[in-house]
């Protein structure tokens, strides 16, 4: 949940140099909240003051328990003058990997949460690196190849990659859409890439897939700065860029052009099949509901497990937050928050009323809709409403996979976010599902 949340706008960029990245860290531990907004450039400042770091710090304590100590700091990347670094942070009940962003200037550009660890009480090692990732065993890598491309143009040119199966073709092809916050085009997430992993699989089966970085990674200082940035910026645009890309393929059938979305890039894809240059959709774990009343869902979730990742304090806050979203009093212009993570009320005013289920059958194109059993961020209440919105529509499928997390993985016991830093991969029957749907739908 804190992912979901903090992902989507604390972040102005991704990260910096490893001293500069350590003494931010350093102060929030600290309490010195007024030192670490000073560190901080003015688009971070004016989202995340002193007050809305300290209410972020203290979110992860009771989430995580008490501090304890930082691990290494490591870059794990450069993305147009900017550094991305990640910090093993050990608290009393786990370790949680923190991205800090810092710009050119040496000031801080982002944070953002990456990973969870642990079993409760025991924190992992606090300079332990991620795991390489491995291809999944269903990839035939002798059976596909792999090509750089660019979505869209400037000023929101996206690098992306399109996997192709080998041989003249053309394939049905599939456009991967990732969930919230700025990912890359693999949507790596601790030492996971769930869309890697979806398009060697798809490939490895015949299908072609183009996948991309979202422009929230790209350009995340350009998408901080507009005042009304929303879905549309977000995800829309890009998609369907993918989908033109797509379609002026000779090697691609440009009438089985399919948009797949994770998370809210679920619940936003029946916006972008509404494209004519989409043959359909799927909406793996698309979340149904209200962000706002998703978080509070996800909140009191963390609550109400042993130990607890959550405390009674924050769903409260959730709860207050969601009411301020759906109050009629809001207007353009303004800003909200959701567990102190400020949005810009033109975020949330473009979701209000919005039915995906309900777009998604006005689309009449197939839908294809999964669900993981094990997954606490989009859950069965979202299933249902997929099902309920989608009822009597021969053109919608479903599949529900009881043992499987939000990013399709398997999972034993009770989620948490303790599953994002254990090395898995998208479960091969939702490869097998999907490419079948895929050769099928009509």
């Amino acid at each position: 949940m804190l992912h979901l949340a903090l992902s989507l706008w604390l972040l102005a960029a991704p990260a910096a140099p490893a001293a500069q990245a350590r003494s931010f860290l350093g102060e929030l531990a600290a309490g010195q909240y007024r030192q670490a907004e000073a560190a901080c450039d003015a688009p971070v400042r004016a989202r995340a003051p002193a007050a809305a770091l300290q209410r972020l710090w203290e979110s992860l304590e009771r989430a995580h328990g008490a501090y304890r100590s930082l691990g290494a700091t490591e870059v794990v990347a450069t993305v147009r003058g900017v550094t991305v670094t990640r910090t093993n942070v050990a608290f009393a009940q786990g370790t949680i990997g923190l991205q800090v962003a810092i710009n050119g200037g040496g000031q801080v550009a982002g944070i953002f949460i990456v990973a969870a660890s642990a079993v409760p009480g025991v924190p992992r090692p606090a300079a332990e690196p991620l795991p390489d990732w491995k291809p999944p065993p269903y990839a035939r890598r002798a059976s596909f190849h792999e090509v750089k491309v660019t979505v869209g143009s400037a000023p929101w040119a996206l690098p992306g990659f399109l996997t192709l199966p080998d041989g003249q073709g053309p394939f049905p092809a599939v456009v991967l859409v990732a969930g919230s916050g700025p990912e890359d085009a693999d949507e790596t997430i601790g030492p996971n890439k769930p869309l890697k992993d979806l398009a060697w699989g798809l490939a490895s089966r015949g299908i072609a897939v183009l996948r991309y970085a979202k422009r929230t990674y790209e350009y995340p200082r350009e998408c901080a700065a507009l005042p009304d940035f929303t879905v549309t910026q977000e995800y829309v645009d890009d998609a369907q860029a993918a989908l033109a890309l797509l379609a002026a393929r000779p090697d691609i059938e440009r009438d089985r052009i399919f948009v797949l979305g994770h998370s809210e890039g679920g619940m936003v894809a029946p916006r972008i099949a509404a494209s004519p240059l989409a043959a359909g959709m799927i909406a793996l774990a698309g979340s149904a509901q209200p962000l706002e009343r998703s978080v509070v869902m996800q909140v009191k979730y963390l609550a109400s497990l042993r130990p607890p990742r959550a405390t009674a304090a924050m769903v409260r806050e959730a709860e207050a937050d969601a009411e301020a979203i759906e109050s009629p009093a809001l207007k353009p212009g303004m800003r909200v928050s959701l567990l102190g993570v400020p949005l810009p009320a033109a975020y949330v005013l473009n979701l209000r009323g919005y039915n995906p289920p309900r777009a998604a059958a006005a689309l009449r194109k197939p839908v294809l809709v999964l669900q993981g059993g094990k997954d606490y961020q989009v859950t069965r209440v979202d299933y249902r409403l997929w099902q309920r919105g989608l009822a009597g529509d021969r053109l919608a499928a479903f599949h529900f996979y009881p043992t499987l997390s939000h990013e399709f993985m398997p999972v034993r016991g009770a989620p948490s976010p303790a599953d994002y830093a254990v090395a898995g991969h998208v479960a091969a029957e939702v490869i097998a599902d999907i490419a079948a749907w895929v050769r099928t739908a009509r």
